[in-house]
């Protein structure tokens, strides 16, 4: 891989070293830090005066001339003195190199000194942050403005006396090398007097200032001079020179001076984008201070619609391209790579290794190659470098052992059409000048250059210098080139007679290793070794005219393998071998735009396609692919020169003023209204409406596209009015989201509608009789045509016009004929307002009125539906009269007399205040039956018409959960919500049987709200209690049917399950279906984990009591016996005895009370002696 020059300067043997020599003598270090010595150079035999041209000292990464020497004497010796760079000092050891250039010979001397007594301190510089830094960035800062930037002078003491006690250091100055800056030395809190001065502490404050009073980037060295010659640089950078955005993408149109209107269709083009990728369209309303997108594309068109949003004196268009990269190609290569190159038009490649050079197609990809041999001994050749230097030419340079060979190839002739010893020259690398036909070969170590001929191979010239060169950068485009030569100076160079143009000496600064210039020779591009001790590497970009750095990069701790430029000279390239990355600085912006990774393996070269927007890169070490091409474009943007116009069209337009014009008149009258455009750009005709379009419309016409400077357009109005009085409105001319108005204004018209009789009376009429008129309604009596749309009667319940035609046009004088029915709904005048409505609106209409007078007898009747069950097939429908008058109902009829039957005879007579009853049967069998009852009186009833139907209903049934108190009576509540067709109105059976545990609950009575409620306990049967529950009422849809009251009982169980017994239960009956829920019984107050033990025989209960025939008795016995069972009166004596026989458990014993008065008994359960007795009611 390759080393740095001075490096080899060790390593190259003496044989093949120019031939001055160097000796020393006499080093004298009593005044370390300044050093002594006498030196002397001879070349055959001729002594070579030194001076600060010819030498140069090389310390680590750095060289200088800070020397003096005396003139020689008579034997050629001559006295230096200099002092070390104390960075280089190692404990008590020292290293330099003397390096001599004569014409076009170079010599070195090494120099290595041990023992000195005293170590010496250096001063490094810090930021605010303690962290070290080797150079200083200001902010931008304008003109009169000024930045100030503190950091820290450290001093690393070690000069001590025998007792360990610090020796102070002695500060002579501090200077700054540009006058756009200030350095001030501010010291510590110990000691804050300026140079000269002594210090004992190691951290000092430097304040700088940055106070430009000139344009551009402003560079500068501080120097502090300290420890008897010693001086600590820093450089410091201020502002950067704006770098003209010149890009190979190009915006032509619009590029400025355009004028536009919005909504005008237009092309953006551009070239020199880079195919297959997106490019981006901006616009800027506001001279570029914002942009808004406009579209990206894969092209270098774009149909472009002006935008109507808004318009602008100053637009611009922007158009870019972003950093992009795609994965690489990578070729099957798996030896180290020394050397690549693209040919001329990027078409091909080679590639370099041990002992080939291979040819590589870039246009099929395919990695077809042809292999072109060095035949040399393989294992001993060092391949140094390979370049096209024409069309169909390429070069390469190699060493075996000492011996260095210049090879020529022909493009498909895999032999060398020529090799040319270069042994003497020591050559590193190739150069190619493109639009010379020539190229150049760059020393390893040496000052000059030579230059072949491309085609005749020829040496044309050898270029010398004053120091060793260190690297070579070309642009072609410009004839310049650039020479970095080891003293750190910089020469611009014409590539036409090698002529130098320009220099630059970069003091302080590492030794250059690459360097570039930019395509339009303004810029040069250097980099610099990797210092060890610093972990980073120096790359600048320098501006040839003024000569200040514009930019610093310090991204890398190792050696540069490229600087470069992009074809425009916007973008820096920079490469380094160990950072795996290829990096993209945009000067324009300031900023690193992109980063293209590499090999993990040393990068060792890299060639640059613009042609193919891609880099070649080799690499050297154990990993397996050594060549890759990689894919990426530049960023480029680019922006119109000029601005641009987009403005709106002048529209002149007058207001209209119509005449007087009947409302919601379809005769069509046209008016013609005038637009003119007065402006500078054509006008886009969208459409052409009214702002309200109500009274005025534009008639139906072909409106042109555009309108252009200075023309004018007749718009033809209708005029109709849809409201009295002035009207107005605006005519709106559409363009591109802009609205051009004219106002207008009219008188509307009222229409003159002649009703034939302003009230139609239909005199008497019997409520619910239906009469007719049929006559002539009204007249047009306008001079227009009318379209009428109907009659509206206000009571439409009562009133309605039929027998007409609607929605027709009336001529003027036409009249309407229509039919209009009555059904009066109420006795006494009834009077109601109709309008004629027309021409589709209800805003304006005439009106007129309705009269007439219902007459009849207002009667109450029990039902206007009345519905059927089977188990009640008869039912009477109850008439009240509530007049004032007798009235006499002559007629019952049946429609259909199918289903039912009228069972009162006719005529009824019923007085004022009298109510009579007609009865009425359910004779039919079917179901869904329904039949209407008319009744025919004198005078006419107000209600004459009943609904007959069978009675259809769904109920849902609940009994609801209790909560019983032991110590009290409870009561179960059953609610229900009944779905029916129509409400029942009468009395009618609900019978239910309800289980619950005997031993739980015993009922005693049952109440409703809606009827006669009673309850019977009727037995247990399967460990139920069965209770019949039975209700005669009057039903509404939902609520409580009945409560169950009755007493709670204490038993194993505090919950009992409330069921309905729907197989014995008949419910509503058959007419309803019924779904039943479930409820629960709970008694509270109970004792946890209670056992209920009966020890007695009783009597619990007796249900129903009262009893007015048979009652259940029930009784508890706890055994299998007999007993007797008596009934006595208020005064003891037996009535009635009889014998019983009682299982274990609960029993229950129905009593006959037939036999018995009503009046109150004692019952008794007896066995040899009274075991219980009850009071027992018995009603008859």
């Amino acid at each position: 891989m390759k080393k740095l020059f001075y490096i080899l300067i060790l390593l190259i043997p003496i044989s093949v070293v120019s031939q001055p020599v160097i000796s020393l003598r006499k080093l004298d270090k009593t005044n370390f830090p300044q050093l002594k010595a006498e030196i002397r150079v001879v070349e055959n035999s001729q002594t070579i005066p030194v001076t600060n041209n010819n030498l140069l000292f090389s310390e680590g990464a750095f060289t200088h001339r800070d020397f003096t020497v005396n003139q020689p004497d008579a034997q050629g010796w001559q006295t230096i003195e200099w002092i070390p760079d104390h960075n280089v000092i190692d404990e008590k050891s020292y290293t330099t190199n003397f390096i001599f250039t004569h014409e076009k010979e170079s010599a070195f001397f090494p120099l290595f000194i041990d023992g000195l007594e005293d170590k010496i301190g250096t001063f490094v510089f810090k930021n605010s942050n303690s962290e070290r830094i080797f150079d200083l960035q200001f902010v931008p800062t304008a003109i009169g403005d000024t930045s100030l930037r503190s950091i820290n002078c450290d001093y690393f003491y070690n000069l001590m006396t025998e007792k360990k006690q610090i020796i102070p250091i002695r500060v002579d100055s501090i200077n700054i090398s540009n006058d756009n800056f200030l350095v001030e030395w501010r010291g510590n809190q110990f000691n804050s007097n300026p140079p000269p001065t002594s210090i004992l502490f190691t951290s000092n404050q430097i304040l700088v200032r940055f106070a430009p009073y000139e344009e551009g980037a402003q560079s500068a060295i501080i120097k502090v001079f300290y420890n008897r010659g010693a001086v600590a640089y820093l450089r410091v950078q201020g502002n950067k020179k704006k770098i003209e955005a010149k890009t190979n993408l190009k915006l032509n149109f619009p590029n400025g001076g355009e004028t536009f209107t919005p909504c005008q269709d237009t092309i953006i083009a551009w070239e020199g984008n880079v195919k297959n990728i997106h490019t981006r369209v901006d616009l800027s309303y506001d001279n570029g201070e914002t942009w808004e997108k406009i579209d990206s594309i894969i092209a270098d068109t774009l149909d472009w619609k002006i935008p109507s949003k808004k318009t602008s004196e100053n637009a611009r268009v922007r158009i870019s391209q972003d950093f992009t990269k795609r994965a690489p190609h990578i070729f099957p290569v798996g030896s180290s790579v020394y050397s690549v190159d693209y040919n001329f038009n990027s078409t091909k490649a080679i590639s370099f290794i041990v002992g080939t050079i291979s040819e590589w197609d870039l246009v099929k990809l395919d990695n077809s190659k042809i292999d072109y041999k060095l035949n040399s001994r393989n294992n001993d050749q060092l391949p140094l470098s390979a370049k096209y230097i024409s069309d169909d030419r390429f070069a390469a340079i190699y060493s075996v052992g000492n011996f260095d060979t210049l090879a020529i190839f022909q493009v498909g002739n895999t032999t060398a059409i020529e090799k040319i010893s270069v042994s003497d020259f020591n050559p590193k690398e190739i150069y190619t000048l493109k639009n010379k036909n020539e190229f150049i070969l760059v020393p390893r170590f040496g000052n000059y250059f030579r230059v072949y001929d491309s085609q005749t191979l020829q040496l044309k010239k050898e270029v010398i210098y004053q120091q060793p060169i260190t690297d070579v950068g070309i642009a072609n485009d410009t004839n310049l080139m650039a020479v970095s030569n080891l003293d750190g100076k910089v020469l611009v160079v014409s590539t036409t007679d090698f002529q130098t143009k320009d220099s630059i000496e970069f003091y302080r600064t590492p030794v250059i290793e690459k360097i570039n210039i930019s395509p339009n020779g303004k810029l040069v591009g250097l980099s610099s070794v990797a210092r060890a001790n610093e972990g980073r590497t120096n790359s600048m970009i320098w501006d040839l005219e003024t000569k200040n750095i514009i930019t610093s990069v310090n991204i890398s701790g190792s050696d540069p393998v490229e600087i470069g430029f992009s074809p425009t000279g916007n973008m820096a390239i920079f490469a380094y071998q160990y950072q795996n990355q290829i990096n993209i600085y945009d000067l324009v912006k300031g900023l690193q735009s992109g980063i293209i990774e590499t090999f993990q393996d040393a990068m060792y070269d890299l060639s640059y396609s613009s042609e193919n927007n891609a880099f070649i890169v080799s690499s050297v070490g154990n990993g397996s692919f050594k060549m890759k091409q990689y894919y990426f474009t530049f960023p480029e943007t680019d922006v119109s020169d000029e601005s641009f116009r987009i403005i709106n069209p002048i529209v002149e337009k007058e207001p209209f003023v119509f005449g007087d014009e009947y409302i919601f008149n379809s005769r069509k009258e046209t008016f013609d209204v005038e637009f003119c455009n007065k402006g500078e750009v054509p006008l886009f005709i969208d459409d052409a409406r009214f702002k309200y379009q109500v009274h005025f419309s534009v008639d139906n016409f072909d409106l042109p596209d555009t309108l252009l400077p200075n023309e004018c357009i007749n718009i033809s109005v209708i005029f109709n009015p849809k409201d009295t009085s002035i009207v107005s409105d605006s005519l709106i001319l559409s363009s591109c989201s802009v609205d051009y108005p004219v106002y207008v204004t009219g008188n509307g018209l009222n229409r003159n509608i002649v009703f034939n009789s302003n009230i139609i009376d239909f005199g008497e009429v019997c409520i619910q009789d239906t009469s007719y008129i049929t006559d002539k309604i009204f007249t047009n009596a306008d001079p227009v045509p009318l379209k009428f749309n109907k009659f509206q009667a206000d009571s439409s319940n009562i009133f309605s016009f039929e027998n007409y035609k609607q929605d027709t046009i009336l001529a003027p004088g036409e009249f309407v004929t229509a039919t209009v029915r009555v059904v009066p709904n109420i006795v006494g005048d009834i009077s109601s307002d109709f309008s004629v409505l027309h021409s589709d609106q209800e805003k304006y209409k005439a009106v007129a009125k309705l009269f007439v007078k219902g007459i009849g007898t207002y009667v109450e009747m029990s039902h206007t539906t009345m519905p059927f069950i089977n188990e009640q097939r008869v039912r009477k429908l109850t008439i009240k009269n509530i007049g004032v008058d007798a009235v006499e109902i002559s007629n019952l009829i049946l429609n259909p007399a199918i289903d039912f039957r009228i069972n009162s005879s006719t005529p009824i007579t019923i007085m004022p205040g009298e109510t009579k009853e007609i009865e009425i049967e359910w004779i039919g069998t079917e179901e869904n039956v329904s039949a209407t009852l008319e009744l025919e009186a004198v005078p006419c009833l107000t209600q004459r018409l009943v609904n007959l139907l069978d009675y259809k209903a769904e109920s849902e049934l609940v009994i609801n959960d209790t909560e019983a108190n032991p110590l009290d009576t409870t009561s179960i509540s059953i609610s229900f919500t009944n779905l029916e067709n129509a409400s029942y109105k009468g009395i009618r059976k609900f019978e239910a049987i309800v289980t619950i545990d005997p031993k739980i609950f015993i009922p005693e009575y049952a109440v409703s709200d809606y009827g006669d409620a009673t309850i019977e306990n009727i037995g247990i049967e399967n460990g139920k209690r069965l209770m019949r529950l039975t209700v005669n009422g009057d039903f509404p849809k939902e609520g409580t049917l009945a409560k169950i009251v009755g007493y709670p009982g204490l038993s194993e169980k505090n919950t009992s399950t409330m069921l309905f017994d729907s197989e014995k239960s008949v419910f509503w009956g058959a007419s309803t279906s019924n779904s039943e829920n479930s409820g629960l019984f709970t008694l509270l107050l109970t004792c946890n984990d209670q056992s209920i033990i009966h020890t007695d025989t009783e009597i619990q209960t007796i249900a129903p009591n009262p009893v007015n025939s048979t009652s259940n008795i029930q009784i508890y016995s706890n055994e299998d016996n007999e007993y007797e069972l008596l009934v006595l009166d208020q005064r003891g004596e037996e009535l009635h005895k009889e014998k019983v026989k009682l299982q274990k458990g609960e029993n229950i014993v129905q009593f006959d009370s037939s036999g018995f008065l009503s009046g109150a008994y004692h019952l008794v359960l007896k066995k040899n002696k009274i075991i219980s007795s009850k009071t027992l009611v018995i009603v008859k």
